[in-house]
């Protein structure tokens, strides 16, 4: 098997993260599958991750 972004998933624990996470995000390729596990009730990092990526 050969290992791309197509086929790997990046899972990013954070904990009041928001003002540093998107530097993470930014980091991986645009195709990259990416999981973010918001360890503590932000809906202000939900809703700009939204926001940025014109996700509805």
């Amino acid at each position: 098997m050969v290992l791309n972004n197509t086929n790997l998933t990046f899972i990013i624990a954070t904990y009041k993260s928001e003002n540093i996470i998107f530097e993470c995000i930014n980091s991986l390729t645009k195709n990259s599958n990416i999981i973010v596990i918001e360890n503590f009730k932000n809906n202000n990092l939900k809703k700009r991750y939204i926001i940025k990526n014109n996700y509805e």
